[in-house]
């Protein structure tokens, strides 16, 4: 009886956690998007016409898929990498969840703009130049974060920094740089060629 208790609070926690985890992403992309509506004329024009010239002059012959692959690793992977370090940290949590929020306001920011840019098509444009990969990693980083808060909790409650849990602490960084690697993949592969559409 007293185990089934403790399974119930630890599955409750666990909910709270990640419902924490997903209001700091939608959280994120309100404040993302209230900041792209809000943009004065001139600001909302330079970004217009930057992005303008980014899709005329995009050239997917011209394309170096290698290095753009390797820049999509760092970039996504550097994001994983430090998540999960702080799960070595007792208050590292709190750092995940604002790197989670950095993230909400960057795709709220970029969906809304590419709305008021271009209207219904930016709506498409959003859907196809980042939505597939942003799928995968989303999903990676509130699992990485989710895995690095209770790590980081769980080590805490112990004392033990580095506890008995640390073999499958380092699957989690495996399945999010798996991850990473699938998003970089189709944003090299695969999002240059919609670029073009548009």
């Amino acid at each position: 009886m007293r185990q089934k208790r403790k399974t119930g609070i630890i599955l409750k926690r666990n909910q709270v956690m990640m419902i924490v985890i997903a209001v700091t992403l939608f959280f994120g992309i309100i404040v993302g998007s209230v900041m792209a509506n809000i943009l004065n004329q001139q600001q909302f024009m330079e970004l217009t016409n930057f992005s303008n010239d980014f899709f005329l002059s995009f050239d997917v012959e011209k394309l170096n898929q290698m290095n753009v692959f390797k820049d999509c690793l760092i970039k996504y992977g550097k994001v994983v990498m430090i998540v999960w370090l702080l799960g070595f940290i007792p208050i590292g949590g709190i750092f995940s969840l604002f790197i989670m929020l950095m993230k909400g306001i960057a795709y709220g920011f970029t969906t809304a703009f590419l709305v008021r840019a271009y209207g219904i098509e930016g709506s498409f444009m959003a859907i196809l130049l980042y939505f597939m990969q942003n799928i995968i990693l989303i999903t990676a980083y509130m699992f990485v974060i989710y895995s690095s808060i209770f790590y980081s909790v769980q080590n805490n409650r112990q004392a033990r920094r580095y506890g008995n849990h640390f073999m499958e602490y380092s699957i989690v960084l495996l399945i999010g740089f798996s991850s990473v690697i699938l998003g970089s993949l189709i944003e090299t592969y695969v999002i240059p060629f919609f670029i073009k559409i548009f």
